[in-house]
């Protein structure tokens, strides 16, 4: 794989131009979602959290 293509493939989002390592984790994945949407999620079971350790004291 040249320099260039990998390039390409990571900049624009072109997998078909190139390889990508994963590991045995790929067979976990569900879906892919947009970073935002991870973020988001990630926020939520936080705040999620955080009322429930307010609970208890």
């Amino acid at each position: 794989m040249a320099g260039t293509q990998a390039k390409r493939m990571y900049k624009e989002g072109t997998v078909d131009s190139g390889v990508i390592a994963c590991s045995q984790a790929i067979g976990l994945m569900r879906e892919i979602k947009p970073a935002a949407d991870v973020i988001q999620g990630m926020v939520q079971e936080a705040v999620a959290i955080r009322e429930r350790w307010g609970q208890r004291r």
